[in-house]
């Protein structure tokens, strides 16, 4: 607890971590309050709240209107144990503070008659109603492994509301929930002014699955502004992923569609129009009561160009079954696997952002599990090479709780046919190859499922053994981009050390196969997955040269990631 904190933090940390989680039990430090309010200020004038109701619909302890005299304000509370301890009735003229779940309803479900009144009277006085607050992050089934599972948090009145108006996939979300039952209680009451400062995660700025709620939320509300910081400034939560504090204004006049400065989603495939929904400041803790600017963030949705689409093509059903693979050699019987005929392997690609490329992001030589629900594609002769720079991209990038939502865009065509990019492209492949997420590998009579199944690895760097047979995709592309001058000294250098090393490996293979027969080493394609042991025990040097020689060429793949607009570079990113 730092000096500034009130005593009632201790009473938030000691709620056990399930229910917390639950209840969006999370004691706001005070220097965010107070800068969140300062925001409040510089935006909407100093007497912003001289006229206004305000409300903190998810106090808990109420901290965050703990700091200032409001003329009249509300601060609910879903436990009744709370609302003695909340600490605020007492600090203001006209308070108010009672139980209430938020969401158990819409419009003046469940609100106390004394408060009904109270905002039946402002609304019709023409009376601003702001509501501030700090809602529960929960998404339904996600919570620490310790803890019960919580599907159930996030089917009430109001989610039910949002899935009949077309949001269920936000309606998952709790903080999404929050402003849905705000904005049922501005159109109940007929508030001709609702302003809203939120403490949320920021997805609801960026992800795919809130292009009908941001539609449905800027026809309602303009963005005035805002901030992001760590996570991890609340008790117990994850340093990974960042909190944003957004402040919104309702709009004073009908527009059809988004709100000056928060545009619609676009359909253009170009980097340059991909909609930018916000700009936040970027703020860190420096000791205990002072904060430093990082600099400025945007916050964009990348609905209409999305990288993975330009990167896995047109979408081809897979026919039939096929061996399934987890990763690597691991094969997976149960259920049923996906088979596409000539196939040059598996692109498993969850989602669109910087957060999930560190864990849920690899190459593998056949389809996925069918218990595997994360997306993916077929690697095919069309669309190898952008497979392979789409994943350069995603790993070559260090995620951190400023960039953890961005969305990685597709290139223009006009910047496909540089000489430049098409150099990015083939870095690309290369860092692709030596990744320690490749798990490629060359293998026969592999069983499944009563047959025996072979699987060539196509990021191999050598020919085949057999006249007439197929070359490995990876090598075709390379032959390419060198007699077109386009592999850069970066690329050729670890391809040179990767050759150097299996040659000079090559009359220890056989004891060291003998050793491991789960690595599936007698096949001619097999790859830097399966050989990686045998790299590092006999031949230390080398192994230690080429991991160098792949961490400089991932800086190079990392500046062209920004370069190029495959992400829009946040304050503080590591282009180098």
């Amino acid at each position: 607890m730092t000096p500034t904190e009130r005593p009632e933090a201790r009473r938030d940390r000691h709620i056990p971590e399930g229910t917390r989680r639950r209840q969006g039990a999370f004691y706001t430090p005070s220097i965010w309050v107070d800068e969140a309010l300062a925001r409040f200020d510089a935006r909407l004038g100093s007497g912003w709240m001289d006229d206004a109701i305000v409300w903190d619909p998810a106090a808990g302890t109420g901290n965050l209107v703990a700091t200032r005299s409001f003329p009249e304000l509300l601060v609910s509370t879903l436990e009744e144990t709370d609302v003695g301890p909340c600490g605020v009735a007492s600090e203001h003229s006209s308070s108010t503070c009672f139980a209430m779940d938020f969401l158990s309803g819409l419009g003046a479900e469940g609100i106390p008659d004394q408060v009904d009144d109270r905002l039946r009277q402002a609304a019709h006085a023409g009376r601003p109603l702001v509501f501030l607050a700090n809602p529960p992050y929960g998404t339904a089934g996600n919570v620490v492994k310790s803890a019960a599972k919580k599907t159930a948090i996030a089917k009430n009145p109001v989610n039910r509301a949002m899935i009949a108006a077309g949001l269920r996939m936000p309606a998952q979300q709790l903080y999404a929930q929050f402003l849905f039952r705000m904005d049922s209680i501005r159109s109940h009451y007929g508030f001709s002014r609702v302003i809203v400062g939120l403490f949320s995660k920021p997805n609801f700025l960026t992800a795919t699955s809130y292009v009908a709620f941001r539609a449905w939320w800027f026809r309602r509300m303009r963005f005035r502004g805002g901030f992001l910081f760590p996570a991890d400034e609340f008790e117990g939560v994850s340093a990974r992923w960042g909190v944003s504090f957004t402040l919104w204004d309702s709009l004073t006049d009908s527009v059809a569609g988004a709100p000056k400065g928060m545009p619609s989603e676009r359909t253009s495939v170009s980097t340059s129009e991909a909609s930018v929904s916000a700009l936040l400041d970027v703020l860190e803790r420096r000791g205990a009561a002072e904060l430093a600017g990082l600099g400025s963030k945007q916050f964009y949705s990348s609905v209409g160009c999305r990288a993975f689409e330009w990167a896995r093509g047109p979408l081809i059903r897979s026919s039939g079954d096929g061996i399934q693979l987890k990763s690597g050699l691991r094969v997976h019987e149960s259920g049923a696997g996906r088979h596409l005929e000539g196939h040059l392997g598996w692109l498993n690609n969850d989602s669109n952002d910087v957060y999930h490329s560190g864990s849920t992001v690899w190459l593998q030589s056949a389809g996925k599990a069918s218990t595997n629900n994360n997306a993916g594609w077929f690697l095919t002769e069309e669309n190898f090479l952008r497979s392979a720079a789409l994943f350069a991209a995603r790993k070559a990038v260090r995620g951190s709780w400023i960039n953890d939502k961005d969305e990685f865009l597709r290139p223009t065509q006009e910047l496909e046919d540089t000489p430049e990019f098409r150099t990015w492209m083939a870095e690309g492949l290369v860092y692709a190859m030596v990744h320690p997420s490749n798990t490629c590998v060359g293998a026969d009579g592999l069983s499944y499922k009563g047959e025996l199944w072979s699987l060539r690895n196509h990021f191999f760097w050598g020919e085949s053994p057999s006249e007439g047979a197929r070359a490995p995709q990876a090598r075709l592309e390379l032959e390419q981009a060198r007699e077109s001058g386009e592999l850069s000294a970066e690329a050729a250098r670890v391809l040179e050390l990767l050759r150097e090393l299996y040659e000079s490996t090559r009359s220890q293979r056989r004891e060291y196969a003998a050793s491991h027969p789960e690595l599936q080493l007698e096949a001619w394609d097999a790859g830097v997955y399966q050989l990686k042991g045998l790299f590092a025990d006999s031949q230390p040097l080398l192994w230690t040269a080429l991991r160098r020689a792949r961490n400089e060429l991932e800086q190079k793949v990392r500046r062209g990631v920004y370069s190029f607009g495959i992400l829009l570079a946040p304050p503080g990113a590591d282009q180098t």
